[in-house]
């Protein structure tokens, strides 16, 4: 099929990054068709390489279905913001892992019992570890990020946690109010300002949708390059990493209910420059266990990694400390 000479477009929707996939859409290229896929794990491991034997052919590589499904965010971020220099993309990417959170909130269920009504009724893969763990997250990101800011897609550069860590929102915040198994994409740009897309993110109906318009763009002869601009114009601009992130933080402590526990673990984040917000410890037990929650200011993860190692050395905190990130997206 994608040697046939009688044959103008391909549309791959086998999956995966390499083996019949790649060679599917390796094979079109080379032969000058165009090109339609929804293969979010090929475009975030070759997207960049791709893009470029595409323009060498002159033809169409479309890959609207392969981030947030039937939600336009590709067309989006390289036609319709064309006109802004973007500040910051951020979202809900992965259905499964919101369907989870949401559900968790809603029943007070555990984890793993949410999880496996997921796999039942459909949500979540028999193995979930590319929903749960990240990896769909982050394939998608790594895409998002090269059609935002015009840089080479960069996988290795997406740093990727589980929902087992998910971070905190404030409640204005745009995707808080996302629920279930939709995705929500938000941008913010110089000149439009802030620009929020939800829908649904997965299934046979959104991503038949995106392809599509993908297909209906190729038949209208409407041409732009993959990422919006040239591959040869792409910048290599440096990913931050993790340990130089800004974020408050959200802490979780079980510690023996003693006098002076306190004063040592706020020694420990006073010695890494770490502000405390607030705390809170429930209940009254002596000599027991007892659970202690605090936040945090603002401050740099590695500062707040290290002060956590000092906090978890101290003989009277029994489990190693349970952090999450409290994101405030409205600044």
């Amino acid at each position: 099929m994608a040697a046939d000479p009688e044959i103008d477009v391909v549309v791959e929707l086998i999956g995966g990054a390499d083996g019949v996939a790649r060679n599917v859409i390796e094979t079109a290229l080379g032969h000058g068709k165009h090109v339609v896929t929804a293969n979010k794990a090929l475009m975030a491991h070759h997207g960049t390489r791709l893009a470029a034997q595409a323009e060498e052919k002159d033809v169409v590589l479309s890959f609207e279905a392969s981030v947030a499904g039937g939600i336009p965010i590709i067309k989006g971020l390289r036609e319709g913001l064309a006109g802004n220099r973007l500040q910051r993309v951020y979202g809900i990417l992965n259905g499964t892992s919101n369907y989870i959170l949401t559900t968790m909130r809603e029943t007070a269920h555990e984890f793993a019992e949410v999880l496996s009504e997921a796999q039942k009724l459909g949500y979540a893969e028999a193995d979930p570890s590319f929903d749960i763990d990240g990896i769909d997250a982050a394939h998608k990101l790594a895409i998002l990020a090269s059609v935002g800011f015009g840089r080479p897609v960069d996988l290795d550069g997406v740093y990727a946690e589980g929902i087992r860590h998910p971070c905190m929102v404030p409640r204005a915040t745009p995707i808080a109010a996302v629920e279930g198994v939709y995705n929500a994409v938000v941008a913010e740009g110089d000149f439009v300002g802030r620009v929020v897309m939800e829908g649904r993110g997965a299934g046979a109906s959104p991503t038949a949708s995106a392809v599509a318009a993908d297909l209906v763009d190729i038949a209208a002869g409407r041409r732009v390059a993959p990422f919006g601009i040239p591959t040869a114009d792409l910048r290599a601009i440096p990913g931050i990493p993790i340990e130089r992130h800004h974020s408050a933080y959200y802490i979780r402590l079980m510690v023996v209910d003693q006098p002076g526990v306190i004063a040592d673990v706020a020694a420990a984040l006073r010695d890494e420059q770490v502000s405390m917000e607030s705390m809170i410890q429930r209940g009254r037990a002596p000599g027991e266990a007892v659970p202690v929650v605090m936040t945090t200011h603002i401050t740099v993860e590695a500062a707040m990694r290290r002060a956590l190692k000092r906090i978890e050395a101290l003989d009277t905190v029994l489990e190693p400390p349970r952090m999450i990130r409290i994101e405030d997206l409205s600044v």
